[in-house]
């Protein structure tokens, strides 16, 4: 049967994205954050992220509320919808397991995860990024959609 071709659009776009350096802020294939990379995935795919710019001089604490008020407000907002079982396309929201700190990817398939990390982007078997970050949710971006 073939892989389906939204599978086989997100494994192009994450090959293309992977090796990408870790820029705080960052969202073009010259440096991207997590969310950087995030948005770019999911925007090649067709789907319209804002720019929740956690790049600030401060990223003690505020990083945190930071995503965690866009998170908030995305799902007060309708624009992110917890979803069960995970797909495709699906962004994950979890925390880093040595430091407590707020990170997202995107689930590229059941396997594998594409995520801004130092010091590039990498593709990474989902098995292995759940030894890394806890307290994973899926999240599905209902906000506007384009192409």
């Amino acid at each position: 049967m073939g892989v389906p071709s939204r599978m086989k659009a997100l494994h192009d776009i994450a090959n293309g994205i992977v090796g990408t350096r870790y820029q705080v802020g960052g969202a073009t294939l010259e440096g991207a954050d997590c969310w950087g990379v995030v948005m770019m995935a999911l925007g090649q795919a067709g789907l319209d992220l804002p720019a929740w710019n956690t790049g600030t001089e401060d990223l003690g604490p505020r990083a945190s509320v930071t995503i965690s008020r866009h998170a908030k407000r995305a799902l007060i907002d309708g624009t992110v919808a917890p979803i069960e079982r995970p797909e495709p396309g699906a962004i994950v929201v979890c925390r880093d397991a040595s430091d407590n700190s707020p990170h997202v990817a995107v689930l590229v398939d059941s396997e594998w995860v594409l995520h801004g990390t130092a010091p590039s982007a990498r593709c990474e078997r989902l098995s292995a990024f759940q030894e890394r970050y806890r307290d994973l949710s899926f999240v599905r971006w209902m906000g506007r959609r384009y192409g």
